[in-house]
C-alpha cells in the first residue's frame, strides 16, 4: 500500500515525520490482515511526548494525512478502504463473543486450569479481526513443571468432546499457539525485546490471571520502550508466586511434544496443497515453553523490526546533526 503526506505537513512542524510515519505503518498493517485500526488502538502506539489524546490525533491525521487516509466512525482507514469499517466492527462483535466463550470455558473447567498462571486470548480476537469459524489462540502460562500436564489433559478434554460430537461450550476451535511456564515466561521477556512481540504482549485478553500478566508488562521496560503510551496498572506490589508442590512433567513434554510435532507436519502438508504456504508454521518446542511460529508471522515480524529500526535511525541521524 503506497501512502503519502498531506499538504498539511507544513502547518504541523510541531509533528515530527517519525509520528506520520508511523500512523502509516501501523495503519498499513492493519489493512494488511483485512481490517482496520481504532483510533483508540492507534493512540497508545504513538509516542507519548508528541500525540497527548485522540483528539490531537485525530487532528493529525486530518491536517497531515488527511489526503490519504480519514477517521470513520472511530477507526483510521484509507479512503480506498471506507468497507473495512463495517468489516471490522463486525469482526469485533464476533472477537468479543469468543474471548467471552473462552472466559466461560476456564470458569467453568477450575481442574482443567488449576496449574495456569494465565489464560489470555491472543491472535486475530485479540486484535478484534476475527471472523466466525476462526481458530481462536489461546496464550498461556503455568506453574513451573506443569506446562504439558495442563495442556495433556486440555487437549484431551477437547479431543473426547469432538469425537462424541459434543461441542456445546464452542470450544473445539481452540489453539493453545503460545505456551510456557512462569520460568519460561520469565526467560522470554529477558531474551527478546522486539516490536511485534511488545505489541501481542500488550493485546493479550486476559481471562484468568490478569492481575499477574499486568504485573509482567508493567515491569518489563523494553515493552514501554516500544509503546510509551502504554499502561498496565497492576496492584500487585511483589512479582506473582506460583505455590504449591514441585512438579516436573518432563517425561509428558517428550511424549505430547512428539505428537504435536507430528501433526504439525500432516497441517503443513495440507496447507503447501492448498497454497497456504504463508500458514505454514514450525514448532518451538521444550520443557518451558511450546510455540506455534507461521510463516506469516515471521514475515510480520521482519516488517515491524526493518520499520522501527529505520526509524531509530533517523533519530540518530537527526540528533548528530
Amino acid at each position: 500500500m503506497s501512502l503519502g503526506y498531506g499538504r498539511g505537513l507544513s502547518t504541523q512542524k510541531r509533528i515530527s515525520k517519525s509520528v506520520l510515519e508511523r500512523i502509516i505503518f501501523f495503519v498499513s498493517v492493519a489493512q494488511s490482515n483485512n481490517a482496520a485500526i481504532s483510533l483508540r488502538e492507534l493512540l497508545n502506539l504513538m509516542p507519548t511526548d508528541q500525540v497527548h489524546s485522540a483528539d490531537q490525533l485525530k487532528d493529525i491525521i486530518r491536517e497531515c494525512l488527511g489526503e490519504t487516509l480519514l477517521v470513520e466512525a472511530g477507526y483510521v482507514v484509507t479512503r480506498e478502504a471506507l468497507k473495512l469499517v463495517e468489516t471490522t466492527r463486525m469482526a469485533q462483535l464476533e472477537s468479543a463473543k469468543k474471548i467471552q466463550q473462552v472466559k466461560s470455558f476456564v470458569d467453568s473447567h477450575h481442574k482443567l486450569f488449576a496449574d495456569a498462571l494465565v489464560v489470555a486470548v491472543s491472535g486475530s480476537a485479540s486484535y478484534g479481526s476475527a471472523n466466525k469459524g476462526d481458530d481462536v489462540d489461546i496464550f498461556l502460562i503455568t506453574k513451573n513443571g506443569a506446562l504439558w500436564s495442563t495442556l495433556f489433559k486440555i487437549l484431551l478434554y477437547i479431543r473426547i468432546r469432538r469425537i462424541l460430537r459434543v461441542d456445546s461450550e464452542n470450544i473445539s476451535n481452540l489453539c493453545f499457539s503460545v505456551a510456557f511456564t512462569k520460568r519460561g515466561f520469565e526467560e522470554l521477556l529477558k531474551s527478546r525485546s522486539d516490536p511485534l512481540s511488545a505489541r501481542e504482549l500488550i493485546n493479550l485478553k486476559p481471562v484468568k490471571g490478569g492481575e499477574t500478566l499486568g504485573w509482567y508488562l508493567a515491569n518489563t521496560e523494553w515493552i514501554k520502550g516500544y509503546y510509551p503510551s502504554f499502561s498496565s496498572p497492576s496492584p500487585r506490589k511483589q512479582p506473582p508466586m506460583a505455590l504449591g508442590r514441585k512438579q516436573d512433567d518432563t517425561p509428558l513434554s517428550i511424549l505430547l511434544g512428539a505428537y504435536l510435532a507430528t501433526v504439525a507436519k500432516l497441517r503443513n502438508t495440507l496447507f503447501r496443497l492448498q497454497g497456504r504456504d504463508q500458514d505454514v508454521f514450525r514448532v518451538i518446542r521444550s520443557k518451558d515453553r511450546l510455540i506455534y511460529e507461521s510463516h506469516r508471522y515471521v514475515e510480520l515480524r521482519t516488517r515491524y523490526l526493518k520499520f522501527f529500526k529505520d526509524q531509530s535511525t533517523q533519530l540518530n541521524r537527526a540528533i548528530h546533526n
